[in-house]
């Protein structure tokens, strides 16, 4: 797909995050979960952690930006079997592909579900609002990985489809239209500074959303 086509129909991605998580991603780039836990516990440790449903946040030190990774719950084992069946992939298999990936939504409606879910049980979230062409053109420049989805990693759907690394497709060989796209990935980290942001945007639940960027300075 021509990038330059995709962006006229997402000119806005969205990055969902932790409240002030925002921050260390423009100084230090969009890292998926494993450069994060490979950053804060070496390799091996990144392995054994990424490679089955997390239940609950993981909370990552320093040299790691004290980032924290999310939970995953929902995703359901069961319909997941049942989806990596049809492509033969294990568990540890699809955990693996889907945490050297980092996430944008390119649809309004998938952001605002997971977006409620956890303003919804209380927590501050952060919106970053991402220039689609001049960001991805910037990663085509850097050779970075970009993927598209039409579907999501971080939940399971209500009848088995399959899932496995064909879920993800070069954005530069994807052939169906740009509507039917529901994720942009990148693979590995990905630089994301001020530049490529347009605003970001606070969500709680007890109160309206307001821009903390480029308004927070």
């Amino acid at each position: 797909m021509d990038l330059f086509a995709f962006a006229k129909t997402r000119p806005v991605l969205y990055h969902l995050t932790r409240e002030d998580a925002w921050k260390p991603i423009m100084k230090h780039g969009l890292h998926c979960a494993h450069s994060l836990v490979t950053l804060d516990r070496g390799e091996e440790s990144a392995t054994k952690l990424l490679t089955e449903r997390r239940t609950g946040p993981e909370q990552l030190g320093p040299n790691a930006y004290g980032a924290v990774l999310r939970d995953q719950d929902p995703i359901s084992d069961a319909m997941l079997d049942q989806c990596l069946a049809l492509t033969e992939t294990t568990r540890a298999q699809w955990f693996d592909l889907i945490n050297r990936r980092s996430y944008l939504f390119a649809r309004d409606a998938d952001l605002v579900k997971m977006r409620n879910r956890y303003v919804n049980a209380g927590e501050t979230v952060d919106v970053m609002e991402v220039k689609t062409q001049n960001w991805l053109f910037f990663l085509q420049t850097r050779k970075v990985p970009v993927e598209v989805a039409t579907v999501s990693a971080s939940s399971t759907p209500r009848t088995p489809s399959p899932r496995g690394p064909s879920t993800w497709t070069p954005l530069s060989t994807y052939a169906d239209r740009p509507a039917t796209v529901n994720e942009v990935t990148t693979v590995g980290v990905a630089p994301l500074d001020g530049k490529y942001v347009g605003r970001v945007v606070r969500y709680s639940k007890d109160a309206e959303p307001r821009e903390i960027w480029p308004s927070a300075g």
